[in-house]
């Protein structure tokens, strides 16, 4: 299961202009395993490119489990103390 969510982060990573194509050997996979923790990888796999609220995020389609009450906490911040994009 853990390999699947490090293939869907690749697949993400891929559609963006930049790109991340898969190889034979498979080693895109291991750089982001050594790169990004489980949760990491399936919380980016489902972040797009342009801004959206974050509690859009989270009942995206996320395999781990986040607690709303840090989701509230992130959408209290002011916005003047987020960083600019």
């Amino acid at each position: 299961m853990e390999t699947s969510i490090y293939r869907r982060l690749a697949q993400r990573l891929d559609a963006i202009p930049n790109g991340f194509p898969a190889t034979k050997s498979g080693i895109e996979l291991r750089l982001l395993q050594k790169i990004f923790a489980p949760e990491e990888a399936g919380l980016a796999a489902v972040m797009r490119l342009t801004p959206e609220p974050s509690i859009a995020i989270a009942r995206s389609d996320f395999t781990v489990h986040i607690d709303m009450s840090d989701v509230q906490a992130v959408d209290s911040v002011p916005r003047h103390a987020q960083p600019e994009h």
